[in-house]
């Protein structure tokens, strides 16, 4: 079947409903606290925001949730949520939500669209930067605090904002990095000097006993504020999960 995406009016409350049930169904969040309420999706689609919903037939397989904020004195269109049901999860849908969130951005008036992520989960990092091409503007350090989400219940919540161009950017290849941080796990490391450097991430976070998991957020937590002061990431690398980042 295909697919069809197409902007939620903030009047179709129905269907707004049906993206806060995804949105819990995709997290699996256990607090009520961390789920984002329909009025702010109704908000959001009302004022210079942007929802969106993804459909087989009549069926909302997925969604974004997305509002403006202001950074750096610029207005921005915020990301702030893009879910997919379980079950169509790896199949392409949240790639054409994002390639029509643009569009509709660029529509708007938007020259930019930023959200955050959590830079250990290897899945995501290589949607952002291989398959979108985003850059980032700032690491946040346990940016929302506890949140009761599988992927982020019992860890800290450090997260890249990064910001996406509405407008396509040519990308080239990046070379093979000259040495690769946390080649052989979490740990002390120094600053290299060299203009090519990856930074490894296990390959599945989610899956690694819970001592050695928050070794790796501690890790990143230590070496992402320093690499971003004199590198840029530039590409995610899937098979090593590793990021590849060229020195500014």
């Amino acid at each position: 079947m295909s697919l069809a995406i197409r902007k939620i009016d903030y009047r179709e409350k129905e269907e707004l409903k049906r993206a806060v049930a995804i949105q819990e169904e995709a997290w699996g969040f256990s607090s009520p606290l961390d789920v984002v309420p329909l009025p702010i999706f109704i908000l959001s689609a009302k004022y210079g925001g942007l929802v969106l919903g993804a459909y087989r037939e009549a069926r909302m397989v997925g969604f974004s949730l997305a509002f403006p904020l202001v950074e750096g004195g610029h207005t921005v269109l915020h990301s702030h949520m893009t879910a997919v049901r379980p079950r169509e999860q790896n199949s392409g849908v949240g790639l054409q939500i994002k390639l029509f969130q643009r569009r509709e951005a660029q529509k708007m008036g938007y020259r930019t669209i930023t959200w955050t992520f959590d830079p250990l989960q290897c899945r995501n990092a290589y949607f952002n930067f291989h398959k979108l091409g985003v850059r980032v503007g700032e690491y946040l350090s346990d940016f929302y605090g506890e949140m009761s989400s599988r992927m982020s219940a019992g860890v800290p919540t450090h997260r890249l904002l990064v910001h996406w161009s509405v407008e396509e950017m040519e990308r080239k290849p990046c070379p093979t990095p000259e040495v690769v941080i946390f080649q052989g796990g979490p740990g002390d490391f120094s600053l290299p000097r060299k203009s090519w450097i990856g930074l490894k991430i296990p390959r599945d976070i989610n899956s690694l006993p819970r001592k050695e998991a928050l070794a790796w957020y501690s890790a990143v937590d230590r070496a992402m504020p320093l690499l971003l002061e004199n590198y840029e990431i530039m590409d995610f690398e899937r098979e090593n999960c590793t990021y590849i980042l060229k020195r500014k």
